[in-house]
């Protein structure tokens, strides 16, 4: 089971208070915000974890929808999703997977073959990503595919 756990981070002349791990019956992951999410089997060491806590920090439980909104903006996040649009997504055409990136720089590609297509009236192209991917597109295949693009790419940004 999960919980969530939002606490104040508190630094008097002696100490760092902030939320504490006591073993690893309760496994916490920690972001670079005052929020937790604890991992745990048995709901007696979740109560004794929270029971654990100094008092000073205010370590309170917190709704799943409130700790992803707590976390979504974080820097570690925006760290996570800048690698994830570099690295990519999976596409797959015709059995055979191709790794495309999710970027500025595959968007600007993207158009400029949308162009080509709509435009040009090219029948087939190649479409080289900066990460080395050559993917082959035509009059059937660009339409889905596009879609499929602008769909994932607007996931990192909530839309």
């Amino acid at each position: 089971m999960f919980k969530y756990i939002a606490y104040t981070k508190v630094i008097d002349e002696f100490t760092t208070h902030q939320f504490i791990e006591i073993d690893d019956r309760c496994q916490v992951n920690r972001f670079d915000v005052p929020y937790v999410s604890v991992e745990y089997e048995n709901e007696s060491d979740f109560v004794e974890l929270m029971a654990y806590q100094p008092v000073v920090i205010n370590a309170t439980e917190i709704t799943k929808e409130e700790f992803d909104v707590a976390v979504y903006n974080s820097a570690q996040m925006q760290r996570v999703r800048s690698v994830a649009k570099k690295t990519g997504k999976i596409y797959s055409i015709g059995g055979v997977d191709y790794l495309i990136p999710l970027t500025k720089e595959a968007q600007d590609t993207v158009l400029a073959v949308g162009i080509s297509f709509y435009l040009q009236g090219i029948s087939s192209t190649v479409v080289q990503f900066e990460n080395g991917t050559k993917l082959p597109l035509d009059t059937t295949t660009w339409q889905p595919f596009a879609i499929w693009f602008a769909t994932e790419r607007n996931a990192f940004f909530g839309a």
